[in-house]
């Protein structure tokens, strides 16, 4: 099996500071085409996740019951979209919006909440916001 940095069968890999890079190249070409929060939130990711940080998405949607017809909103109103930790252990929260779109008054406070612990919060449009966060 080849290693990185190593050329293989002809075909050179690479190294493990060239694979952020080629991601980003990657997945904001994809999200720029697309620009739906679902192909951010996913792009956002892949970028943090090659940068050796741990994301955990966090959906917080309520949830539907077809026998009664009520719907029931999630208790935990605001929590970000992408939570996680860079490899240094910083804790971030990242709320992905579209372009144009505003964070609701749920979400803003719990970025300042999030940010009152000497944390990451952000509310991100693209991957040009994470990484002028330092992510």
């Amino acid at each position: 099996m080849c290693q990185v940095g190593q050329v293989c069968q002809g075909k050179a890999t690479m190294t493990d500071k060239e694979k952020p890079n080629f991601i980003l190249g990657k997945v904001k070409a994809f999200a720029m085409k697309t620009r739906k929060e679902a192909d951010i939130k996913r792009a956002i990711t892949q970028y943090l996740r090659a940068r050796g940080c741990l994301v955990i998405p966090y959906r917080n949607v309520g949830i539907f019951k077809r026998v009664t017809g009520q719907y029931i909103s999630s208790p935990h109103l605001g929590i970000s979209d992408l939570l996680g930790l860079t490899r240094e252990g910083r804790f971030f929260a990242i709320e992905v919006k579209r372009p144009g779109n505003r964070p609701t008054l749920f979400q803003e406070q719990f970025l300042e909440t999030v940010r009152s612990f000497n944390c990451i919060a952000i509310v991100a449009y693209s991957i040009d916001d994470c990484i002028e966060a330092g992510l």
